[in-house]
């Protein structure tokens, strides 16, 4: 169970090993193209300014499968409560609604327990997905758990987007440093008119590691007295050597203050990973 027990409960944490790249400055310039500066100020504007919250909730149901999953668990249901950029708490329930564990997630660490085997765990967040870069931060997390882009906007420019009929997408290439082994290619895709991101995808060319990731089901949420929209579904592809895929589907999302209790019981042993 414990095995299953991370691989459903980080699907937070898991699709993001790749999120702490920076892009280097000093880009090639282009020629742009007719309207192309009209719609880096639709993407700059409507689509890659993050969310400003200091609670969100919501109810999660997660699809999961991949090679590596080696358990009958495909599905899990989860309560999920996010404090702004410090604080992701989930309780994850079995049958009939029975609480089988709950999970508390800074930006230091995780601490895990599991209700089923009475045992818990905590440690550096790195220490159970390995290839999750320790600045990897909770405020990025949920960012792109809410649709915004994996780069921030600050390392787009219009250069970058290139358009057809309906629909404009990003490019861009950069390696993580002068020293670094990996080359990084990040794309995405936007309609003209909507606020929102339908995919996105980064790409380690050398190690051919992968995150890609589609939105769909968009509802409109009302948060701090501004309207965003949101994708209630998010379908991620996850390849690392092995590929992982996860689909997510939100309900009941709202942004009443919440309380985030975590204790670990006394009989409780403790795992160590």
């Amino acid at each position: 169970m414990n095995k299953v027990f991370n691989y459903s409960i980080l699907f937070m944490i898991m699709c993001f090993f790749f999120t702490s790249c920076k892009s280097k400055k000093g880009l090639f310039g282009k020629k742009k193209e007719k309207g192309k500066a009209n719609h880096f100020s639709f993407y700059n504007d409507s689509i890659s300014t993050p969310i400003q919250y200091d609670y969100l909730s919501f109810k999660i149901q997660s699809k999961f499968d991949g090679e590596s999953i080696n358990s009958p668990v495909k599905s899990v249901k989860a309560n999920i409560k996010i404090y702004k950029d410090s604080v992701i708490w989930a309780s994850v329930t079995a049958l009939l609604g029975i609480e089988a564990a709950r999970v508390l997630v800074k930006n230091d660490s995780i601490f895990l327990l599991n209700r089923l085997n009475s045992t818990y765990t905590y440690g550096p967040i790195s220490s159970f997905v390995k290839q999750l870069p320790s600045e990897t931060s909770i405020g990025l997390m949920v960012q792109i758990l809410l649709g915004k882009p994996i780069l921030p906007k600050d390392q787009i420019n219009e250069t970058m987007l290139s358009s057809n009929a309906d629909t404009v997408k990003i490019k861009h290439s950069f390696t993580d440093g002068p020293s670094s082994n990996s080359k990084y290619i990040y794309t995405s895709k936007f309609t003209k008119t909507a606020p929102y991101l339908l995919n996105q995808n980064l790409m380690d060319s050398v190690k051919s590691h992968y995150l890609n990731v589609n939105y769909s089901d968009f509802k409109s949420i009302n948060i701090k007295n501004k309207q965003h929209t949101i994708p209630f579904k998010q379908d991620f592809k996850i390849y690392n050597g092995s590929l992982i895929t996860i689909l997510n589907t939100y309900s009941k999302m709202n942004t009443d203050k919440q309380t985030f209790n975590f204790k670990v019981p006394k009989n409780y042993q403790r795992i160590v990973y």
